[in-house]
């Protein structure tokens, strides 16, 4: 998703143009959305934790998920 600042624009080829012309207006850099990279079990063990009620459940979904079938 292109975002300038704290502004975050649509994906799309309109959306991109009005990046770009709200960085030009402002002075400031289009930056994209980067691709995730894999989160450690340790980590999601350690989230699993959390006092934080949606944080536990995301961690415990992503550990359960990759217990889960795998193709031989």
């Amino acid at each position: 998703m292109p975002r300038v600042g704290k502004t975050h624009f649509a994906y799309t080829p309109a959306g991109r143009n009005k990046a770009e012309a709200f960085a030009k207006k402002t002075g400031q850099k289009v930056v994209h959305a980067k691709k995730g990279k894999p989160i450690s079990k340790s980590k999601l063990k350690k989230a699993a934790k959390s006092s934080n009620p949606q944080t536990r459940k995301r961690a415990n979904f992503a550990l359960n998920v990759r217990k889960g079938k795998r193709k031989s």
